[in-house]
């Protein structure tokens, strides 16, 4: 079984998601085949496109991380769990970490570094599906800044959206419409997250993201079970500062999940699976509904612009002008790439700006 088996079934619909966007690229004009009516420029029409394919291909790169750091994370414990319970078998105690092998080190810090892998990469895939969302439903948000934050609250109900959500993406309220494609788009995202998993692990696994990149380290905690097995319970509050949970838990349950992090993080994998089978099956139904009916959605050119310039950086690298080409030799990608920057109009300089 390969390491991507968890999220199999998602890296297919991405797949088929992709082939859609990439059989309408085209390579002539720019951007999508039947965008040209909708009165983008050539600058948006372009970046769009190449940033709405760059999302769906961010999905399919942080579904393979976050595999990768399950199935890493799974062999580092399975090797560090059974010294940990040899040496209490045999001394009684844990094991000296300071007196620890560079082996054994290194294989304690792949543990930390693969459960935060997981949290950062399902948190990315979280954001970047819920830009693509926003690029195939031609909701009218910068493509560039959307995140899950851009769909919230994510109301029970047939009155979703409701009327913050709306307002974030200038929707009325027809938007609440049986048979309006942008209100039915959310809702099928909205059903794709919130079933994916058990109450509350959407939010549980945006914060612990959150944590993970933005906060303080937390106590590290490994428990002994009456199974005779080692396990290391995550926070059950992430987006409360450790104090914060000590202080208002009344005992260890409420504090700590009561499971091992290796059962939480694969469940993660497993919900954020399913909820991209759910958003991408109607991204690509609704893909090809505009692509039949091009009125039926106007792409909105205020996906491409932003409220200020990007910012720019000056840092030229550690070791600049190292690389040096081969006389005429070009740089060398696959056709789908290829294709990509045709669609997109930046060979033979002919790249537009950036929001």
């Amino acid at each position: 079984m390969g390491y991507d088996q968890p999220v199999l079934k998602a890296l297919r619909a991405t797949e088929e998601l992709a082939s859609l966007l990439e059989a309408d690229f085209d390579t002539d004009r720019g951007g999508f085949t039947w965008w040209h009516d909708y009165g983008l420029d050539r600058v948006a029409i372009t970046g769009i496109m190449d940033y709405l394919y760059g999302l769906v291909s961010a999905v399919d790169e942080n579904l393979r991380s976050a595999a990768v750091h399950l199935a890493d994370l799974r062999e580092n414990r399975y090797g560090e769990d059974h010294a940990v319970i040899k040496c209490l078998k045999e001394t009684g105690h844990l094991p000296n970490y300071l007196q620890r092998t560079d082996l054994e080190a290194r294989r304690e810090a792949r543990i930390h570094a693969h459960e935060a892998g997981v949290l950062r990469a399902t948190g990315s895939i979280l954001d970047t599906l819920a830009g693509v969302v926003i690029g195939i439903g031609g909701l009218d948000k910068s493509i560039v800044m959307a995140d899950m934050a851009c769909l919230e609250p994510l109301d029970e109900g047939a009155g979703y959206p409701g009327l913050k959500t709306r307002k974030k993406l200038n929707l009325t309220e027809k938007a609440l419409a049986p048979d309006d494609p942008q209100g039915n788009l959310l809702r099928a995202t909205r059903s794709s997250l919130l079933q994916a998993g058990p109450d509350g692990w959407l939010d549980w696994t945006r914060y612990s993201r959150n944590d993970r990149v933005h906060r303080a380290s937390r106590i590290k905690m490994s428990i002994f079970g009456s199974n005779g097995k080692v396990a290391r319970p995550l926070p059950r509050q992430p987006d409360h500062a450790a104090t914060l949970g000590f202080h208002l838990a009344n005992d260890i349950d409420t504090m700590l999940l009561t499971e091992d992090s290796q059962s939480t993080l694969t469940g993660v994998v497993e919900s954020v699976n399913y909820a991209v089978i759910g958003t991408f099956l109607a991204c690509s139904e609704l893909w090809r509904a505009r692509r039949d009916q091009p009125d039926l959605i106007t792409q909105p050119s205020g996906q491409w612009t932003s409220a200020k310039p990007p910012r720019v950086a000056t840092f030229n690298g550690y070791n600049p002008d190292t690389i040096a080409p081969q006389g005429d030799l070009a740089a060398l990608v696959s056709p789908s790439t290829g294709r990509r920057l045709q669609a997109a109009k930046v060979v033979n300089r002919q790249h537009p700006p950036t929001p």
